[in-house]
């Protein structure tokens, strides 16, 4: 089995890899984008990941919702999947990769059939572009998508059916109440949701996370392997946050500036360019939780 997390909102690379480790977990969540997105990712995010020693990703895709009922056709969906290409292609990732778009019960519940006609015209289109298409969505969704034509449904599948309220070693993704034989083998379980995990580590206290878990060989997630880092130099490194130390930090880029954490002067300096940094959604109480962790 592999655990997995996911977020909203990108942890710091260093606190993102301690809350993997204290699970056993490989691999976190990454939202690329999307016309209903809430929370964007960025390239640089990865690659800070990356660098700090994370090699696992899940790529999600948040495609249109209850309130784009009129949208929900095949249509939209393709060229919604357009865009979900070109946006794997600009973290990085190539043909092959695995990409899951976000289907929530709400929009299922408001036009049922309309929104998997959307979701078939996405998969559809997604493999035209070389990728892997996959769905998130409650268990309900997914058992009414396994009656659809085969070219119209994704290759796996990423299951919202919360039923632990804690970690849980021994979940196990073949084992969903009401999901039957569908997809199994090529299943994401998220089986806890909007999780404190501030028990575990007090350095996580007031990090909400859901939890997951996928079998090793599943194809669901995309690896280092199959991906290259972004290359230095590009616009968005300038929103970047780099550690070059086996488990610690040796300076933070942010702003474009590297910043030695040698004083206290530099600490303010630091929390002032998080503060500023117009991408990266990170409220300063996290940032004071990595710190700690940091000077731990």
């Amino acid at each position: 089995m592999e655990q997995g997390l996911d977020r909203a909102a990108p942890p710091l690379a260093p606190v993102a890899k301690a809350m993997l480790d204290r699970i056993g977990g490989s691999w976190w969540n990454v939202y690329i984008g999307g016309p209903r997105a809430s929370v964007t990712w960025s390239p640089s995010h990865v690659a800070a990941y990356r660098a700090a020693g994370i090699g696992k990703f899940l790529l999600t895709y948040v495609g249109r919702q209850q309130r784009d009922v009129p949208r929900l056709n095949p249509a939209q969906g393709r060229a919604d999947a357009d865009d979900a290409a070109r946006k794997v292609a600009a973290f990085g990732f190539g043909p092959g990769t695995p990409v899951c778009l976000d289907l929530e019960l709400p929009t299922f519940e408001a036009a049922p059939s309309a929104s998997l006609d959307y979701v078939g015209g996405w998969c559809v289109a997604v493999r035209e572009q070389g990728l892997r298409p996959g769905v998130y969505a409650n268990v309900r969704p997914l058992v009414a998508l396994a009656n659809r034509p085969e070219r119209e449904r994704p290759e796996w599948v990423w299951v919202a059916r919360w039923s632990h309220r804690d970690f849980r070693p021994g979940a196990h993704p073949d084992q969903i109440d009401g999901m039957g034989t569908r997809w199994q083998g090529h299943r994401v379980w998220q089986y806890a949701g909007e999780l404190d995990l501030g028990h575990l580590d007090p350095d996580f206290d007031r990090i909400t996370i859901d939890l997951n878990v996928t079998t090793t060989g599943s194809g669901c997630l995309a690896t280092v392997g199959g991906a290259a880092p972004i290359p230095s130099g590009t616009e968005e490194d300038d929103d970047m946050f780099t550690f070059t130390a086996p488990g610690k930090p040796v300076f933070f880029v942010a702003g474009g500036k590297a910043v030695g954490l040698n004083s206290p002067n530099d600490l303010q300096t630091i929390r002032q360019a998080v503060r500023d940094l117009p991408h990266f959604n990170l409220d300063l109480e996290t940032f004071d939780q990595f710190v700690r962790t940091y000077r731990g």
